[in-house]
This record gives structure tokens, C-alpha cells and sequence, in this order.
């Protein structure tokens, strides 16, 4: 069976590059969405990687000649049902292995040691895009303040986790205004995270809590929601 990745921008492109490559007679047996990361990624459309498979024997097999006259159609029997089950049964599998052998790629042979735990979390910071590099050191941070005497539950972990990343990430505290001084601030995120909610938020807060006069201003009138 000839086995190849495609990367494409959505389904419809992925299944025309297939059908370019490998044929027709192509089946997908994976797909996911692109992981490449970096701070280039919020500037690019997003995209899928699709796994797809060929037997090479129907490559080189020439096509039925076209009958006149269509066959009758029939019931399928049990034996047309029993060979229907054994092809999805194959498929599954291949696509089972697939995954497995996709998992271990993306898991450093240092991390082995780590256990179960830590390496779910080191999976989840994955499918939340953070960069691998960055999630390994943190899981390594975590390994670490995780006594031999400890036992490393899913709770430890969480709970060394949450003390890190407390640690790791600064704050400035509220925002305050001094009267006579300007200040700038930035919300930074992806989208969807609620940078305009956070915006809305503070000019509540100023003006129920401090009796200030807010205004809010835009120059962007491409994104309607934030709008």
C-alpha cells in the first residue's frame, strides 16, 4: 500500500491534490489540523494535514471497459456484507497504527520518563500551539519539583503546574490613572479570547467605580465585532 501526507488549505483542496496524485481509487486514513507553529501563524489561513493511501496494484490496472447496458441491481448478500466489515475493520486499523506512530513523533525521547501525567500535559500545551520547546521546559520545571516521596497524581501535577505558571507569568496589577499622565497599554491574544470584552470591562469599571468619563475609540472598521 503507497501511503502519502498531503498538506492543503481545507478538505475540498486536500482531495484534489489526492485525486492528482494518487487517483480515484485513493481512501483517506488520517487527517488533523496544520501544528506549525511560530509567530508567523496568526498571519497565515489556517490548514489541514491529510494521510492518504493507494494499493499500487489498482495503479496499474486498466480500466473496465464501459458496458452497454447496466448490470441489474441485487440485494447484498451476507457474504457482500461480511467483505464490507473486513475492508472498515482494515481501514481501522490502519488508521489506529497511523495515530499511534503520529503520537510518538511528536513526543521527545526525554519525556519517557516522565510519566502519564506530565505527558498529557505536555500533549495538551501541544494542541494549544504552544511552541514544543517552550513545553517541554515547563513540564521539566514540573518534573522537578515533584519529590521521588510524591506521589505524582493528576492533582500534584495540576497544582505544581498552576504554582509555575503563576511564577512564570508577571503582573502589573490594576491600571491606574494619575491625572496630568497618558499610558498606553496593549491586549494582545488570538482572536476570540476576549480582548474587546477586557476593553468593555475597564470602561465599566472607570465609570461605575471611579466616576470617570471614558470614551472608545476605534480606526478599524474591518473588524465589525470588536465594532
Amino acid at each position: 500500500m503507497r501511503i502519502k501526507k498531503f498538506a492543503a488549505r481545507d478538505m475540498a483542496d486536500a482531495i484534489q491534490q489526492i485525486r492528482q496524485e494518487l487517483g480515484r481509487d485513493a481512501i483517506i486514513l488520517h487527517q488533523k489540523r496544520s501544528s506549525e507553529g511560530g509567530f508567523w501563524r496568526n498571519f497565515r489561513r489556517p490548514g489541514i494535514e491529510v494521510l492518504a493511501a493507494i494499493d499500487p496494484s489498482v495503479l496499474h490496472e486498466p480500466a473496465p471497459p464501459a458496458l452497454p447496458v447496466a448490470p441489474p441491481s441485487r440485494t447484498p448478500d451476507d457474504a457482500d456484507r461480511h467483505t464490507i466489515r473486513d475492508i472498515q475493520r482494515s481501514i481501522n486499523e490502519v488508521q489506529n497504527a497511523v495515530g499511534r506512530l503520529e503520537s510518538l513523533s511528536d513526543l521527545p525521547v526525554q519525556l519517557a520518563h516522565f510519566g502519564p501525567e506530565l505527558t498529557k500535559i505536555y500533549r495538551r500545551f501541544l494542541d494549544q500551539e504552544v511552541e514544543r520547546d517552550l513545553a517541554y521546559d515547563i513540564v521539566q520545571h514540573i518534573s522537578k519539583a515533584l519529590t521521588p516521596q510524591t506521589q505524582v497524581s493528576e492533582k500534584d501535577v495540576r497544582k505544581q503546574l498552576q504554582q509555575h505558571l503563576e511564577d512564570r507569568i508577571s503582573a502589573t496589577g490594576p491600571l491606574r490613572i494619575v491625572p496630568g499622565e497618558s499610558r498606553t497599554i496593549f491586549v494582545i491574544g488570538p482572536t476570540g479570547v476576549g480582548k474587546t470584552t477586557t476593553l468593555a470591562k475597564m470602561a465599566a469599571s472607570f465609570t461605575l467605580y471611579e466616576q470617570r468619563t471614558v470614551a472608545l475609540l476605534t480606526t478599524d472598521t474591518y473588524r465589525i465585532a470588536a465594532i
